[in-house]
């Protein structure tokens, strides 16, 4: 999706340059940053965590997988590649990587095309039945694994996610002011049973401009907002009541939640570090060490 892929062009720039835990000195003597990591991901099994690694070496750069004490990483794909995300039994990875959506098989490193783009990206497994929701050229598709059966949900969208059970499939929609520019987000939910789509609210708070990373747990719904600085911050929005809350204080980016425990992983932003941080069930903050 054009509207993705600029913005996070974007931000990956900044974050590169003003969030990282190697500091060198520039040529103007200010301090550069060399490395991130980013769109973390849970197993379905709460057992692995899958993120994208992005360093100024470019063989460093990639896919990389361990477990979720941060044990045993390794890259398994190599390359400028982004929003990764586990199939159910763990064995598999889909990915996208110059607007084309592949599969990675975990064990032999294989890799695998379902949709050559050219602006496919932001696949997401159902967690019930195997099926994929992915972004291309804008527009929410499902498809089967091997790329065949694939069905349009709705045009112009970003972001899907599955709610834990299979059933829902939440995602944004970018909406527009009356001069035409990107004022917010609304976030609709398609039930797979029915093929039934409704609106559950609107993000159009200044504060909400540019929303991306959706995460879905049984009664909230994850996400970072940029603001017009490009900073960032992690927000939960409550189902019940319709509150939305910034959670993480700190400079902050793309949230996945596990629904095994209940925990958030995000990528802090905060000078000095672009790590992985875990956000505990007991409201502490910690950082993955790996």
């Amino acid at each position: 999706m054009k509207t993705k892929s600029h913005i996070l062009v974007l931000f990956l720039i900044v974050i590169i340059s003003s969030c990282n835990n190697e500091e060198v000195s520039g040529p103007s003597g200010n301090v550069e940053y060399t490395q991130i990591d980013f769109d973390a991901s849970w197993s379905k099994s709460g057992k692995m965590i899958v993120f994208i690694h992005n360093d100024l070496e470019a063989e460093l750069s990639g896919l990389y997988i361990m477990d979720t004490s941060g044990n045993n990483k390794r890259q398994i794909v190599q390359g400028n590649v982004n929003s990764p995300d586990w199939s159910v039994n763990d064995t598999a990875i889909i990915f996208d990587e110059g607007g084309t959506l592949s599969i990675v098989n975990t064990t032999n490193g294989i890799v695998r095309t379902i949709d050559p783009g050219p602006d496919s990206h932001t696949g997401k497994w159902s967690p019930l039945n195997n099926r994929i929701a992915y972004i291309s050229n804008s527009d929410l598709y499902l498809s089967e694994p091997n790329g065949t059966g694939k069905m349009l949900i709705m045009t112009s969208c970003a972001w899907p996610d599955w709610s834990p059970d299979g059933r829902y499939l939440f995602f944004l929609r970018p909406s527009q002011g009356s001069s035409g520019t990107r004022n917010g987000d609304t976030l609709y939910r398609f039930d797979s049973q029915t093929g039934m789509k409704s609106i559950f609210n609107y993000f159009l708070d200044e504060g909400y401009r540019y929303n991306s990373h959706l995460s879905i747990s049984e009664e909230k719904a994850y996400f970072s907002s940029v603001f017009s600085d490009v900073s960032a911050y992690v927000y939960d929005y409550h189902f019940d009541n319709y509150f939305i809350a910034r959670i993480v204080n700190s400079l902050s980016y793309s949230p996945d939640y596990d629904a095994i425990s209940g925990r958030l992983i995000y990528t802090n932003r905060e000078r000095g570090d672009g790590r992985l941080w875990i956000l505990e069930t007991n409201g502490s903050f910690r950082k993955l060490i790996y």
